[in-house]
């Protein structure tokens, strides 16, 4: 689900927005491993989410999505 709702904000931040394009996008399978391994890298960076009930707390998931937004901000 983590994984899932990441790669959602990572493609919105890339500008793929609409939902038929992120379909779209993920038919593309260099595209979608690429987004996959982008998404994990960005998960496996962030330690606190492999603490006790990390991917359960929802202080924690809403860091998560900010440090995700951010990350992929300052991406460009």
């Amino acid at each position: 689900m983590h994984l899932l709702m990441s790669c959602d904000i990572v493609l919105e931040n890339h500008h793929v927005v609409a939902a038929e394009d992120k379909i779209n996008y993920m038919t593309d399978e260099v595209k979608a491993k690429e987004l996959f391994f982008e998404t994990i890298n960005i998960l496996h960076s962030e330690c606190y989410l492999f603490e006790k009930r990390g991917f359960y707390s929802n202080i924690k998931v809403e860091q998560l999505i900010k440090g995700i937004k951010k990350t992929c901000d300052g991406a460009g």
